[in-house]
């Protein structure tokens, strides 16, 4: 998608344009181009796969799903080249298999979703629903795909695999077949269904598709313990894999209505607790919405007490090593905090000044995914985790114990 063009007033030859893809300059009036390779993708979702090392995987706006290495032997370090596409499309979610990293299931806007094998490099369309609704509006479609709709792999079954529509689907042989596991999670308004777009041409590719599940999370504690969360502000839980669901919505104060939800994060450490991003920008709502649930959803308690009152966020992500060590994806980068939200900084160091829409805490490291300037990893997080003992700060020196290394 073209977005910008400037031609040198002096000298007309000279033209830049940008688009979703990136940068392009000619010197000669269109007749040659170059495209320098600036880190300026839009991400919509990170994931880590369990290699050693980790590889890291998105889907970029208008570019497709890109995959690569954490870390490499290479002297000059992680290269374009070590980056490769794994199915999908520029939308939408991408997940490995969490027993074999080889495969992964990449979603597409429409409701496609694939699955590739990195060894052969085939891909394989296993879209629960067989319709191409493009160029519908909502009401026309029996399910409902949002742009990015979501893909949670069972953290207890590899071959388990859900993805979102507005119900829930779930596979349990890879994506060979599918079964509706919920009814309808969203607010069901027609008069927000219709066709989109015009006066000349209509769009109606997906992200205009409303009254959709915009998040999926399976408990890592507890199997079958579902929540869902819809782009119309509504939240579910089921704790029998999908027999049946508890709208929790009305149980969490202040939650703006319509407002998206942007991540559920179930705790690594108890069932019952879950973490709630909710982000009401398109509603002209620029405050920051974030809760924790230590009852299955029939309590709530507001933790964005101590963050800026006009930065929205994104996502939220649990420590899986630290209990109350939480992350938070914001508007303008990412947040953390020790003390279980009760207070929050900013880590930033040389991160710019970016929407980072969504986060991942693998091994040591939190990989990040911003929607302007590609992916991003700290690379340790001891400094984190641990804070300098009082005793060693008064010396002003501390070393943290070396990690393992891997050769």
């Amino acid at each position: 998608d073209h977005h910008d063009i400037w031609i040198d007033p002096r000298n007309p030859k000279r033209i830049i344009g940008a688009d979703d893809g990136g940068v392009y300059l000619t010197t000669d009036g269109g007749g040659t181009w170059i495209a320098p390779p600036l880190p300026i993708g839009q991400c919509y979702h990170v994931s880590a796969d369990n290699r050693v090392p980790f590889h890291i995987a998105c889907a970029l706006q208008d570019i497709g799903t890109t995959q690569g290495p954490s870390e490499t032997l290479d002297h000059t370090g992680i290269r374009n080249t070590d980056f490769h596409g794994v199915g999908g499309g520029e939308a939408g979610w991408v997940v490995s298999d969490p027993s074999d990293p080889n495969i992964v299931y990449a979603g597409e806007y429409l409701g496609y979703l694939s699955r590739y094998d990195d060894r052969t490099g085939s891909e394989r369309n296993v879209s629960p629903w067989p319709e191409n609704p493009s160029g519908h509006g909502g009401e026309d479609m029996r399910y409902r795909f949002q742009w990015t709709a979501p893909i949670a792999v069972s953290p207890h079954d590899p071959k388990v695999v859900y993805y979102g529509a507005n119900v829930v689907f779930r596979t349990a042989d890879g994506g060979q077949s599918w079964s509706v596991i919920s009814p309808d999670l969203t607010r069901d308004d027609k008069s927000k269904q219709k066709w989109a777009g015009g006066p000349i041409t209509g769009d109606n590719t997906g992200v205009e598709t409303y009254d959709t599940v915009f998040v999926i999370a399976e408990s890592p504690v507890q199997k079958d313990l579902i929540w869902a969360g819809s782009d119309d502000g509504l939240i579910h839980v089921t704790e029998d894999g999908g027999k049946k669901w508890r709208d929790v919505t009305a149980d969490i104060p202040e939650i703006p209505k319509w407002g998206t939800t942007g991540m559920i994060e179930p705790s690594h450490f108890d069932a019952r607790t879950a973490y709630l991003v909710i982000d009401a920008h398109r509603l002209d709502d620029f405050r920051p919405y974030l809760w924790k649930t230590t009852d299955l959803g029939r309590t709530w308690k507001r933790l964005d007490g101590g963050l800026p009152r006009d930065v929205y966020l994104h996502s939220v992500k649990e420590d899986p090593t630290k209990k109350g060590l939480l992350y938070l994806g914001t508007e303008r980068g990412v947040a953390f905090s020790r003390d279980d939200g009760a207070t929050w900084h900013g880590l930033k160091l040389n991160l710019p000044t970016v929407a980072v829409h969504d986060l991942v805490v693998k091994d040591d490291k939190l990989a990040l995914g911003t929607h302007g300037r590609s992916m991003w990893i700290f690379d340790d997080l001891k400094p984190v985790r641990e804070p300098v003992p009082a005793s060693a700060a008064a010396n002003g020196l501390y070393v943290y114990p070396v990690s393992d290394a891997v050769r």
